[in-house]
């Protein structure tokens, strides 16, 4: 439902990543918008970074998720979304590997289709549930039984996940997150892989996994879809490709989708990340989504050619018209939610959105000590044995 009228908005997409060893959850990114590259990578960095800050800031102060760390290999299925270049980027970055699902192979997926399955039966019981098949819906009116806003069954679905974390896997013969803890610190019979370092530069991992384009830098800044300038652009204005002198030099820009009102640029002396605002200060914070509907709804009405100060005028005369109608239309309601949504991810800019507040810190740190684990304790393997 929407946060003021608590009124159906249809349904809302989540995005979960798994441990294949331990089948527990490591990341997880739910949001109005249908999966995209922007889901997947939200949901591949908040599984490698650590969730205290994030739970934290969601007032959830009794559930725990002690999971961290840079995968080692990610598997995937052929989804549009993992094809992309961004996550192969990230992979070359953060040094794992990428496996691709092979087609029509579907018990490759078979971990995380089943946790899908055990959270679609947990979510059936839920007011408001629309069921995987017309059998189980039958005559339930989901929309009329809905009760939970995004950020509530955001706040439902990590007390689902602590709940399943700690409930024995008929899989695996124990909890999810004891073979989770045997995995990192070991067992009598098999040494463990080692606690993960603790990711320190949260900024840049929030970067690295949003969506890319590779730019010139002109005269009048940057332009991927609105224009942009900031004085750190000034030296690379029409540099040419130290490799090719006849041609322009590209250079990487990465933007989240929620805020478009900056993106972000990888100085190459540097080596870390700038923000660039709109040239045009004055625009509001938009959504790329927003911006891409007034841009259709200006074409639909013939209008070609319009300079981005009229798509701005067109977003906030939309937003006017939601707010107007908000209490009448479903779809009213549901494209108010979002702009509340990703309004609410701009507040949340220190924890969710890249800030590029300072010089990036160490990348890593050590792990946590772990009460009662001893490492002076751990006996060497004989070569022998």
């Amino acid at each position: 439902m929407d946060d003021e009228l608590r009124e159906s908005i249809l349904r809302p997409w989540v995005t979960f990543s798994i441990d294949v060893y331990s089948r527990v959850v490591t990341g997880m990114y739910l949001s109005l918008n249908p999966p995209s590259a922007m889901s997947a990578g939200m949901c591949v960095s908040h599984a490698i970074l650590p969730k205290e800050k994030w739970l934290a800031d969601r007032d959830i102060h009794d559930a725990d998720w002690p999971c961290w760390g840079v995968m080692g290999i990610l598997h995937m299925d052929n989804a549009k979304e993992f094809r992309g270049n961004m996550l192969r980027a990230a992979a070359q970055e953060y040094d794992f590997d990428l496996h691709l699902r092979p087609v029509k192979t579907p018990h490759y997926g078979g971990h995380i289709e089943r946790l899908m399955g055990t959270f679609s039966e947990e979510l059936n019981k839920v007011p408001g549930a629309t069921f995987a098949n017309p059998k189980q819906k039958d005559e339930y009116k989901s929309e009329k039984h809905a009760v939970m806003t995004l950020t509530e069954l955001e706040k439902w679905l990590v007390y689902l996940i602590g709940k399943y974390h700690h409930r024995e896997h008929k899989g695996i013969g124990t909890s999810p997150l004891h073979k989770y803890r045997e995995g990192l610190l070991g067992t009598k019979g098999r040494p463990g892989r080692g606690l993960p370092a603790r990711r320190l530069d949260e900024e840049k991992v929030r970067i690295d996994f949003l969506p890319y384009e590779d730019r010139t830098i002109q005269d009048y800044g940057v332009q991927w879809d609105v224009h942009y300038f900031a004085d750190v652009l000034r030296p690379w204005i029409n540099s040419f490709d130290p490799s090719n002198s006849k041609a322009k030099r590209s250079f990487r820009f990465r933007r989240d989708p929620r805020d478009i009102s900056r993106i972000y640029f990888f100085e190459p002396n540097a080596r870390r990340y700038f923000p660039v605002p709109y040239r045009d200060l004055s625009l509001p914070a938009v959504s790329l989504w927003e911006f891409r509907a007034a841009k259709t709804a200006m074409a639909k009405k013939g209008k070609k050619g319009v300079d981005e100060r009229e798509v701005f005028q067109s977003i906030l005369k939309m937003r006017t018209v939601v707010e107007e109608a908000k209490a009448k239309t479903k779809s009213a309601r549901r494209r108010k939610q979002r702009t509340v949504e990703d309004e609410r991810t701009r507040k949340r800019r220190k924890t969710e959105l890249p800030t590029i507040a300072a010089a990036e810190p160490a990348q890593n740190a050590p792990p946590p000590a772990i009460r009662g684990y001893d490492p002076d304790a751990v006996t060497a393997y004989d070569d022998d044995d």
